[in-house]
């Protein structure tokens, strides 16, 4: 889903209307959040669903340990945890579109 066609307009503008008037708790909103990210990037390329949902369950439960852990330093262990692994599925991630980018031109 592109941003200036007008699927992504129409989208978007469900989508407001829901999280402003429909959903007014703030649970409800969350989900909204999550479903309509889900379904922004599968429309987009459904491969990248397991890397969200994968990435979201990680920073889960790092962000669970990071509020049982004891010391400043600890926390700061989690979080740096946490932040290598978002930059390394991201590098990774970007590697292999851009590997396959340049494969598919030169091709024509």
């Amino acid at each position: 889903m592109i941003f200036n066609t007008p699927i992504f307009f129409w989208f978007f503008a469900i989508f407001i209307l829901f999280y402003g008037f429909v959903f007014l708790k703030q649970k409800p909103k969350v989900y909204l959040i999550l479903v309509g990210s889900l379904v922004f990037y599968g429309a987009w390329n459904y491969s990248f669903i397991p890397l969200l949902v994968g990435s979201g369950v990680a920073d889960y439960f790092i962000a669970q340990a990071i509020y049982k852990a004891s010391t400043q330093q600890r926390k700061k262990q989690w979080v740096t945890l946490s932040v290598v692994l978002n930059l390394g599925l991201l590098a990774v991630f970007h590697s292999l579109v851009l590997k396959e980018h340049r494969s598919c031109d030169s091709l024509f």
